[in-house]
Order: C-alpha cells, then sequence, then structure tokens
C-alpha cells in the first residue's frame, strides 16, 4: 500500500481518471471529488480536482467514449482486484488509447500492489512492435498486411484456439489466411490433413475460394457447401483421406451432417487439424442450429479460430455457445449447459414473467470475471483499432446465380439483345419480345404458365437484367400465373432468392443496427417478408418519419430499410448504426454518393461505415458496379484537379 500511496501523492492535484473503485483506504489521501459511473455493469470511479466542473456525464456507453475521457486527465488508474491478468486484448486497447487519442499509459493497481510504469511501457511497445510494417507480414500477392493485421496474425499463431471478435471489414479472412500460410511454413501443421472452414452457404461456397484466389495463396480449395446429391461430392469426400499438400475445405453448418455421417468410423483429429468458423456468432446458444455438430468436430482438433464482428456489451448472455466452441473446456468455468451459465452468472430483470419471456442481465459482480475469462481466448477490435482506417470500407459481394436462374438469365440476355440489334439495323421501333415458360402447383397438379418480357430499348433490357439480378421479374402476369404483386400492384415472379439468403444471414451475424438499400419495390416486398424491419419512408409524411428517425438514431431499429431516393440531402440519420447494405447497385452515382453519405458523415459516432453491395456474379449488376466506380473516380479526380487550381489561384493572388 505504501507504494500506491507514493504514486496517487506523485501524481498530486491533477484529473485522475480511474477504471475501478479506488481502494477505501486510499480515498482519504485524495483531495479530489469523487463519483461513480457505470458501463453496462461495470463500475468505474471518476475522480475530479475540485474546480473540475460538473455535471460530468454519470455514464459512458462505449470504450471510445472512455477514450473521450481519459484523453481530458493527465494521469488515470487502472484498478484491478488481487488475481486480475493483463491480457493481450487489454493491452491493445490501451495502445489505442495512446495513439488514437495521444492519452497517457494508466498507472496500473492490482490487488493494491503497483506495477511499476516501466513495466506496462514495455509490455505495451512489445505489442505494438509486433505488428510493425517493417516486420509486418506481406500476401503471396505482394501487398502488406495493415499493421492490425500482423498483430491479429500473430495473436493466432500464439493461441491454439481463439477467437476474434473484429469489426466488418477489417480483414479477418485475410488474417486466417496469413495464419494458415505461417503455419504450414513453419511446418506446425500437416499438409496431410485438412483445414475446414464453417460458414453461411455464400460465404462458404464463394467468399473463401475467392480470398484465397485474390491473395494467391498457394491452398487447394475444395467447396463441400450445398447440395449433396451428386457423384462429384462422393469423390470429394474421399479425396479428403488422401490429401497431400496444404487444403482448405469450406462447409456451410448444415451440411455438417453429412459430413460426420460420412466420417462417422474415423477418429476426426486424424482427417482436420484445424477448424475456422465464419461467423461464430451464428452459434450463440444451446438452441441454434447445428452447435452440437460444430462441437463434435471441433472439441478435439489441434487449432481453432472463431470469426465474428465485436459481440455488443449487454450480449454476454449469448457467449456461452460461442465460447463452448471455442474451447470445450470452458464448460467448467461457464457451465456445461446453457442454464448453468446463466443461473451462475444472470440474473432475471422480470423474475415473475413466464420463464421463456424471462430477460437477464449479468450480475455486477461477475462482470469483470467474465470479461477477463473471454479475454482469455479472444482479442476484440473495432474500427477503432490499431490503425487509423478511411472513413469507409466498401464491400462488394459477388453471388454466383442458381444453376437455372444463370441459364434463364443468358437465354434473355442473348435473343433480346439479338432482337434489339436486328430492329435497329432494319430501323425499327418495334423492340423485343420474349416468352418464357415455368411450372407451378395448381390443386396438387404441376401446370405450366407463361411469362412475357418486353423491352423497348437497350436502357429498358439493362433494368430488366437488373430485375432478374435482383431475382424477380416484372410483366405481364397476374396471382393466378403464380406471381406476386409488390406494394404499388404490379405483378411479378421470383426466380431466385440468393440475394434475400444472403441478405438473412449478414442480418443475423450483424453486432450493430443495419441499414438496407433497395431500389424496386419487387424488392422492397421480398425483404419485409424475409426479414423483420421498418421502413423510413419521407412518403408517409415527416411526422411519421420523423418518429422513426428519433429511434433509429437512438438505436432503437435493428434492420432499417430504404430506398436510396429517399435517402438524398437533409436526412440524418447518421446516429443509428454504421452498417450499409445494398441489396443492389443503383443506376446513378449520385444516389449511390448521397444515400452512403447518410451515414459516412460529420456526427457519425462509429469512426468506420461498413457499406456492402450485393452483386449477382456474371450480370448486369457488376457492369453497373463497375460503371459506379468510374464514374466516382472519374468525379473524385476531377475534384482533386479543382482543389490544386483553387490553391494555385490562392498563391497567385498571394
Amino acid at each position: 500500500m505504501r507504494e500506491v500511496d507514493n504514486i496517487i501523492r506523485t501524481v498530486g492535484q491533477k484529473r485522475v481518471l480511474s477504471n475501478y473503485p479506488i481502494p477505501t483506504e486510499l480515498i482519504g489521501m485524495l483531495d479530489w471529488k469523487h463519483i461513480t459511473i457505470a458501463k453496462a455493469t461495470k463500475q468505474h470511479a471518476l475522480v475530479y480536482r475540485p474546480n473540475q466542473q460538473i455535471p460530468y456525464p454519470t455514464t459512458v456507453e462505449s470504450d471510445r467514449e472512455m477514450m473521450d475521457l481519459f484523453s481530458n486527465c493527465e494521469h488515470w488508474f487502472a484498478v484491478y482486484p488481487k488475481g486480475f491478468v493483463i491480457t493481450r486484448g487489454l493491452l491493445a486497447r490501451w495502445a489505442i488509447y495512446r495513439t488514437q487519442k495521444g492519452v497517457q499509459l494508466p498507472h496500473v493497481i492490482i490487488g493494491g500492489r503497483y506495477i511499476p510504469d516501466q513495466t506496462i511501457q514495455l509490455l505495451v511497445d512489445g505489442l505494438i512492435q509486433e505488428s510493425d510494417p517493417k516486420d509486418g507480414y506481406v500476401a503471396p500477392n505482394g501487398l502488406s498486411l495493415r499493421p492490425y493485421q500482423s498483430m491479429l496474425v500473430n495473436y493466432l499463431l500464439d493461441h491454439m484456439r481463439a477467437g476474434l471478435f473484429v469489426d466488418m471489414g477489417l480483414g479477418k479472412t485475410l488474417v486466417t489466411l496469413q495464419t494458415i500460410d505461417e503455419l504450414f511454413k513453419r511446418k506446425e501443421l500437416d499438409p496431410k490433413k485438412i483445414i475446414l472452414v464453417v460458414g453461411p452457404l455464400l460465404v462458404a461456397s464463394n467468399t473463401w475460394p475467392r480470398e484465397v484466389e485474390d491473395w494467391q495463396f498457394d491452398f487447394d480449395v475444395i467447396v463441400l457447401a450445398g447440395s449433396d446429391r451428386t457423384k462429384r461430392r462422393q469423390r470429394q469426400y474421399d479425396s479428403l483421406r488422401h490429401i497431400e499438400r496444404p487444403t482448405l475445405v469450406t462447409i456451410n453448418r448444415e451440411q455438417l451432417p453429412n459430413f460426420l455421417k460420412y466420417f462417422q468410423d474415423d477418429v476426426i483429429e486424424d482427417i482436420v487439424q484445424m477448424v475456422v468458423i465464419d461467423e461464430l456468432s451464428l452459434y450463440k446458444g444451446a438452441e441454434t442450429q447445428g452447435l452440437a455438430n460444430m462441437k463434435r468436430i471441433s472439441a478435439n482438433v489441434e487449432r481453432f479460430v472463431g470469426l465474428t464482428g465485436t459481440p455488443a456489451p449487454n450480449n454476454l448472455l449469448d457467449m456461452w455457445g460461442q465460447m463452448s466452441v471455442i474451447d470445450s473446456r470452458i464448460g467448467d468455468i461457464f457451465g456445461h449447459t446453457q442454464t448453468q451459465y446463466i443461473s451462475r452468472f444472470f440474473q432475471p430483470i422480470n423474475p415473475d414473467a413466464p420463464f421463456q419471456l424471462r430477460k437477464y442481465v449479468v450480475i455486477s459482480d461477475w462482470y469483470e470475471y467474465l470479461l477477463n475469462v473471454i479475454s482469455q481466448y479472444a482479442i476484440s477490435l473495432q474500427s477503432d483499432g490499431l490503425v487509423n482506417l478511411p472513413e469507409a470500407t466498401f464491400t462488394p459481394e459477388r453471388l454466383p446465380l442458381p444453376k437455372d436462374a444463370a441459364k434463364l438469365y443468358a437465354q434473355i440476355s442473348s435473343q433480346m439483345r439479338q432482337q434489339l440489334m436486328e430492329a435497329e439495323a432494319a430501323g425499327s421501333r418495334d423492340g423485343a419480345e420474349m416468352t418464357i415458360t415455368y411450372d407451378i402447383k395448381e390443386g396438387g397438379e404441376v401446370v405450366t404458365k407463361e411469362q412475357t418480357i418486353q423491352v423497348a430499348n437497350r436502357g429498358v433490357l439493362s433494368m430488366k437484367l437488373l430485375q432478374l439480378a435482383s431475382g424477380a421479374l416484372y410483366d405481364n402476369m397476374n396471382e393466378d400465373d403464380g406471381g406476386a404483386f409488390d406494394d404499388i400492384g404490379r405483378a411479378y415472379r421470383v426466380y431466385h432468392d440468393v440475394k434475400i439468403e444472403r441478405l438473412k444471414e449478414l442480418v443475423e451475424a450483424a453486432t450493430s443496427p443495419v441499414l438496407i438499400f433497395y431500389s424496386l419495390h419487387s424488392e422492397r416486398h421480398r425483404i419485409m417478408k424475409a426479414i423483420k424491419c421498418e421502413e423510413l419512408k419521407q412518403s408517409a409524411g415527416t411526422k411519421v418519419a420523423g418518429e422513426v428517425i428519433k429511434r433509429w438514431n437512438a438505436g432503437k431499429i435493428p434492420v432499417m430499410l430504404m430506398q436510396p431516393e429517399g435517402a438524398g440531402h437533409g436526412l440524418n440519420i447518421q446516429k443509428g448504426g454504421h452498417t450499409i447494405i445494398w441489396f443492389g447497385p443503383p443506376r446513378k452515382n449520385e444516389t449511390y454518393r448521397q444515400a452512403n453519405k447518410r451515414l459516412i458523415r460529420s456526427g457519425q459516432p462509429h469512426p468506420t461505415v461498413s457499406v456492402v453491395i450485393l452483386l449477382a456474379d456474371g450480370t448486369e449488376d457488376v457492369k453497373q458496379m463497375k460503371t459506379l466506380e468510374t464514374n466516382e473516380s472519374n468525379q473524385q479526380e476531377l475534384l482533386a484537379r479543382t482543389q490544386v487550381h483553387i490553391q494555385k489561384t490562392e498563391e497567385s493572388h498571394g
């Protein structure tokens, strides 16, 4: 206690912030005003010198707000109970405070014992040096990983089983691939055993193979995601017994029962040496689909990596499933069932409600303990991580069309283009027409129906192809023809749900509110049938729209739907979320830029906005996205040149 006394007296009458109540016996030494604030259920103590202006915030909601408070203090204390362990994740957070805001490192007290400042300095500097770009990693295609990505690679190399709770858009897939590559180079992975990558269907079948190709990693990729009713799939399973080089096997969770059935007579760890789960948050609780299968596969493999966005502060209830997958031995601490986990660490806020309707909060005395345990298995980075990021990250997701839809798309594109070319050559304005046949069930019998597609010119054809890329076609049909009506009464028929399924996956995995932009009314109709969401419609009236905006900015709307033309100038909705999903690319660059600026603007509390654009691969979607990018590139070049011209003009008149 004498050491603590000395450091307290050393900092003197300065502004001091502590993240844990200072020991009672020290309070008498301080000539500061002292109040307690709460971050979720975690207790902190703020101490002020007497002339500090009051009132001051008594509640903070995020690490970012804590960092802002730290920046106002010349010294701050990190005071923890006896037995507390300083983890790499905690050191990384202190490093963020210092690099992002210039905040001094804390004076650390554990169990009443002062840890020398020099020790903390060495620990933090050592962590930062691990991610120094001079010593960082370079992907096979020659591109260097960002400093924070190199740090994450080092973390995975040091931990046999770990979770990366990292925001979308920060490169979790690249980090994992680089880690696997390093492990093979170090001969810590066996080229005769597989790395099993489990994710949502489109992520497993499309994203991971594409990332391996784009970054040029020398891995074989076997895709087991999707239907298994083929002889080829059987041959793929057979081939897994004869692997001779680094191989990633990607699979969706719905296929795990088939995987386990095929290898039911084998010892799984003789086949699988490492498991990667992309979107670990999909395994939240005991009722989660496939949790038992995943635990059977991952329990005894040598290495495990779980990827997901940073869990929300109030979602510790959902951590049991995720942590039990990361390491089955966590059951000795968390409980071997979710019921045990809840009874040990949580209490109901509505105990009189029926059991199924009860809501729980973590018992305050256990909050620090749970975070400490989780931090030993996972590292968490938000977008304001270890490096200054661009103000926005853009992720075009190219989704392959089902076979029948791709065939139909090719037919419409080629036949109608040919008709338009012939009409143009003949000087005719007849346009093009095509009839599509399809089968539906009526009264238990299969009946063949028709849909007629008409286009007047190439521009209309482009719109029609964008409709099909989205999943549904408008034209001459009615409800009796097996179609559906959108909200303005126009009939359409659905030909695929690729984007709907991917949208559902993204929304399910999201850890913060999501803003979805759509273009067609058929898209709106289909999205609202598939996902629970609320729409912001300016046509609903200013009062109604104002109430929606108010609740969105307060974080009370998890998923909000909006037509981009209704997201133009003057709407301040940046406080409600930092994730945008486009159901498809819009036609105009101005629409695209202005809609994105609703979240990418001053007043956005999160430092980075993630923008995801769903594109049907090989369709007009991809062409349209390239057009938008070209238009934006040209516009940015124009703006840059204009700025130079203005600067030169100002200098010439100086």
